[in-house]
């Protein structure tokens, strides 16, 4: 008869605070790496970055140096004009397949200033190829690659220069930026502690609510299935928009289920003021046929 394993709860919070930001579901489920459960992969190479130690790094300076090389100016009249700050973040999440190549359909770039994300569709379009990421038995596989990139906008100059190995937790914590807190965790702890406590109690909810019966009144065969699950830590610290994409309708219904009942939270603050901060979720269970055992 068949068992049933939640095995995985991995929590991924996007901090990037925005109050007119938004994302779509399959935008969201494109920042997860749908491909492989294995975590010995290696990172996708950038050209030039062939002999770089650290492939991401490489991979996000070059992607930057390209960004300022390929910017029209017709783009950074744009900014001049229409944008108010000179910290610009863009947000890349780019799917590439075994033989290196992007897939348009599920690669974004994304700004933190959303009336600009139209000057990056040109940009997404031409990027070049890079080498496929590699199994741990050395077999090219399809990978995500997601990376937060900072850039300084210099309206005298009307110029656009890259900041390296930008860091968005390292950006909120200089301007004082603070995350959505979970009631049991410390308000007062820092941002990188109060995210380790916000994964372990909505990972620990998840777990303990989630209705693992529901599996048993679907015929799905042996096997690893995810269900990607988003919603939304609103400006009271809510839970809106909660949406599922799973192996069939009854789980995704579950999912939700669980998720709107998570308690309210303290809000995401930019500026002090409260921020609507979106969240993803995949969850990971195996359905595995014991013969001989009782359910």
């Amino acid at each position: 008869m068949k068992h049933f394993y939640l095995i995985i709860f991995q929590l991924i919070g996007f901090f990037l605070f925005s109050q007119n930001q938004t994302f779509t579901l399959a935008e969201l489920d494109s920042l997860t790496n749908q491909t492989d459960i294995k975590e010995k992969v290696s990172f996708v190479v950038f050209p030039e970055c062939e002999i770089a130690q650290d492939k991401r790094k490489c991979f996000a300076n070059k992607l930057q140096d390209f960004i300022v090389k390929n910017i029209g100016n017709n783009a950074k009249e744009f900014l001049n004009v229409k944008y108010g700050a000179d910290t610009l973040v863009l947000y890349a999440s780019l799917h590439y397949n075994k033989l290196g190549l992007k897939s348009l359909d599920y690669s974004k770039l994304r700004s933190s200033f959303s009336e600009f994300d139209k000057f990056l569709e040109p940009i997404k379009n031409t990027l070049p190829r890079v080498k496929p990421a590699l199994n741990e038995d050395g077999n090219p596989i399809s990978k995500n690659v997601n990376l937060s990139l900072g850039f300084i906008f210099d309206k005298n100059n009307n110029s656009l220069s890259p900041l390296y190995e930008y860091s968005l937790e390292e950006a909120f914590f200089q301007i004082t930026e603070n995350v959505p807190v979970h009631p049991n965790c410390n308000e007062d702890a820092d941002n990188s502690s109060i995210k380790a406590c916000m994964s372990y109690n909505i990972q620990s909810f998840i777990s303990n609510n989630f209705n693992i019966n529901v599996l048993k009144n679907v015929n799905l065969a042996d096997g690893h299935y995810r269900v990607f699950m988003t919603f939304k830590i609103d400006e009271n610290g809510n839970i809106i928009d909660a949406k599922a994409r799973g192996p069939h309708k009854l789980i995704e219904e579950e999912a939700k289920r669980v998720v709107q009942l998570l308690p309210r939270f303290k809000p995401g603050m930019i500026r002090g003021k409260p921020v609507v901060v979106p969240y993803s979720v995949p969850i990971v269970f195996q359905v595995e046929n014991k013969q001989g055992k009782k359910n």
